[in-house]
């Protein structure tokens, strides 16, 4: 979902600058590990500090508190004057207005999931007047699957895994989870 998010629907290019709102997912931790090794900068926010922390320690090269007073202008900030070229999404409704103000005019935003919602509020003149793009996705096919584990292989990546259960304890993973 994350590979497909951002190369196949998002066309993340070496230096361009990601936003992703809501670091702490699995999506979210996935792209940004991908984003990085593909040389993009990126951008991650979140109402957590120790997400925050953890994100800038996995690569992420600014980290934004959405909960702090001007929270977008720190993000607009951190991108510097070129802006930021893709947001990959995964929240829904409560993200995607803000998602459209970030991004650059030309931008594109990428969105994966309804978690906060399926019904956003958008001012349509602000994406044909700043010719944003919005693109929906959802997962992979075998040949992006493919892809993306040949790109884990030559960039010797290895998954964020926290915790391991045995299925008898399923039950304690997904109060974890929770």
């Amino acid at each position: 979902t994350a590979w497909r998010g951002l190369f196949s629907r998002g066309q993340l290019r070496p230096g361009q600058t990601l936003l992703l709102p809501g670091i702490g997912s699995g999506v979210a931790v996935m792209a940004l590990a991908l984003a990085k090794k593909a040389g993009a900068r990126v951008i991650v926010t979140s109402s957590s500090e120790d997400k925050l922390k953890a994100a800038k320690a996995a690569g992420a090269d600014a980290g934004i508190n959405y909960t702090n007073t001007d929270w977008e202008g720190q993000v607009r900030a951190a991108a510097g004057e070129s802006g930021i070229d893709l947001v990959l999404d995964h929240s829904g409704a409560a993200t995607i207005p803000t998602d459209i103000r970030l991004v650059r005019p030309g931008g594109r935003v990428v969105f994966l999931g309804a978690t906060t919602g399926a019904d956003a509020k958008i001012n349509l003149r602000e994406v044909f007047f700043r010719q944003v793009q919005l693109i929906g996705t959802t997962m992979g096919s075998p040949r992006e699957f493919t892809d993306l584990f040949r790109f884990i292989a030559q960039h010797k990546l290895t998954p964020d895994v926290r915790h391991v259960y045995p299925l008898a304890q399923a039950a304690q993973a997904h109060a974890l989870m929770d």
